[in-house]
């Protein structure tokens, strides 16, 4: 029995850590999407991306994560691609879809403070 309860806490403590990396995972990706959303609308602050990517380096850096060149370039390229659609989009699409995702509630948490800095 006490074997049991033992396995069962180092389970639980495994998925608590790997559910704080992929906290961590998600907060890079979605900063990114909002920057590169908040980029693409027509009413856009050019400074936006730059603010972000400082951020995000920011937050990377304090907590150890590392990633490389080709990691950060296949992110922004989901994104882009979430963004633009298929090839054959209208220019509304992608719009649309930008505005989509700046209206969230996160994004315009997150966008409201980049705007504040």
């Amino acid at each position: 029995m006490k074997g049991s309860k033992t396995c069962l806490v180092l389970i639980a403590t495994s998925l608590f850590f790997l559910q704080g990396f992929e906290d961590q995972e998600d907060r890079i990706f979605q900063t990114n999407r909002c920057a590169l959303a908040a980029a693409m609308g027509l009413n856009s602050d050019p400074s936006i991306v730059t603010k972000a990517a400082v951020e995000i380096r920011e937050y990377m850096r304090e907590r150890g994560i590392n990633k490389s060149f080709a990691e950060l370039t296949a992110i922004t390229n989901k994104i882009q691609a979430e963004i633009m659609g298929p090839p054959d989009s209208p220019l509304q699409e992608w719009e649309d879809r930008a505005r989509k995702i700046t209206e969230s509630n996160f994004c315009r948490k997150y966008l409201s403070n980049l705007s504040q800095e």
